[in-house]
């Protein structure tokens, strides 16, 4: 698992995360026939904001060399409510190989910004 740098995006806009997912040796995971889930969250072990599967919203630009992107649009963005000038979420990827091999990808922290322009 990977702790990932604090991630700004703008409420109401569209989003988008690409990530590789590599094996310890440094080797992309092929992720041909996986799936991968990505979760948005206010605290850990809270309930989803916005979820995202390989069946919705989740796409697989390079399976073999273990890329995957994350992509929300405006619209659920939108949707995001928090009080204070940014809202501190945090979010989690995991993915699950055609073997049955799983992993947590990546977790940490996003902030979002409400947006300024239309």
């Amino acid at each position: 698992m990977k702790l990932i740098p604090k991630i700004t995006f703008v409420q109401g806009r569209d989003w988008h995360i690409r990530a590789t997912v590599l094996l310890p040796d440094g080797t992309a995971l092929d992720l041909t026939g996986a799936s991968v889930e990505w979760q948005l969250a206010a605290r850990w072990g809270g309930t989803a904001l916005i979820s995202k599967s390989s069946a919705s919203g989740i796409a697989f630009p390079d399976a073999a060399g273990g890329v995957f992107e994350v992509h929300c649009a405006r619209a659920e963005t939108a949707g995001i409510t928090f009080t204070g000038p940014a809202g501190r979420l945090i979010h989690e990827a995991a993915v699950l190989t055609a073997e049955g091999f799983k992993k947590t990808v990546f977790r940490g922290e996003l902030l979002v910004l409400p947006r300024l322009v239309i």
